[in-house]
């Protein structure tokens, strides 16, 4: 009887069923799910193994194919390669052709500038052969005024100072344009280095485009899929080679 009494003051007594179900963590199971469909590269955790936040759990590959054989990514991406090259081909050629472009135009400076030079040497020639074949002729007017000449012979003279006259009139129309053709190559030459630098830039800009679609394939062939939480890991749904998609969990995380 003491020891019952004993019993009721002091003991304590454990009721134990048997239920169906699971238990749930306070802080809530973490499912982790691909953010694009693909395929497993490499799995970084295993079934029970602890990860911290940021920890790598998966690589998976976003690599398109038409068939076994042919990466749909890999044809795109080999054709902007080769665009680049092209490119960089134009890049080379370019400036080899405005190299080329900045001789010609200094030669034909300089032979302009030759020309322009000797057809003012030829101006002053006629001019001077105007002058005195026109004082000639007024000398000749005062002999025929008093019929110390024959009319024919200053009629002969002064066909010859038109001529003279027409001689030095075509020759400052070839001086005008060769100064014109001179102020146009000079101009040219000048404007030369800007319009190279311009369809250089455009083109270093498409070469950094295509770097730029290049750097954004190779990122969007494989991604990495991180912890968001530390935890123990369990449930892994998945295999290195599987296929995934974005509504099914590769995992989830208990946390801890």
């Amino acid at each position: 009887v003491l020891s019952v009494v004993l019993f009721l003051v002091y003991g304590t007594y454990a009721r134990r069923e048997n239920v169906s179900g699971y238990l749930t963590p306070d802080k809530g199971l973490v499912k982790i799910y691909a953010t694009s469909s693909g395929l497993i590269s490499n799995i970084h955790a295993s079934e029970g193994q602890q990860v911290k936040k940021g920890d790598l759990l998966f690589n998976i590959s976003t690599q398109k194919t038409v068939d076994q054989k042919n990466d749909i990514d890999a044809l795109l991406l080999d054709k902007i390669k080769k665009n680049k090259s092209n490119i960089q081909k134009k890049l080379k050629e370019q400036k080899r052709l405005t190299k080329h472009e900045n001789l010609q135009f200094n030669d034909q400076i300089r032979g302009l500038k030759k020309e322009v030079s000797q057809i003012r040497s030829l101006i002053k020639t006629h001019t001077d052969k105007y002058k005195i074949s026109d004082k000639q002729l007024n000398n000749l007017n005062q002999l025929l005024s008093k019929n110390y000449l024959n009319k024919s012979e200053y009629i002969s003279k002064q066909e010859h100072l038109v001529d003279i006259k027409l001689q030095l009139e075509e020759t400052r129309q070839q001086l005008n344009t060769k100064q014109n053709q001179l102020t146009e190559a000079q101009n040219l030459l000048s404007q030369l280095p800007i319009k190279s630098a311009i369809k250089i830039s455009e083109l270093n800009q498409q070469q950094t485009d295509i770097d730029q679609k290049i750097i954004e394939m190779g990122g969007r062939r494989t991604y990495a899929l991180r912890a968001p939480a530390s935890g123990r890991v369990t449930a892994i749904q998945t295999y290195p080679g599987s296929r995934v998609r974005e509504d099914r969990p590769l995992l989830t995380i208990l946390p801890i």
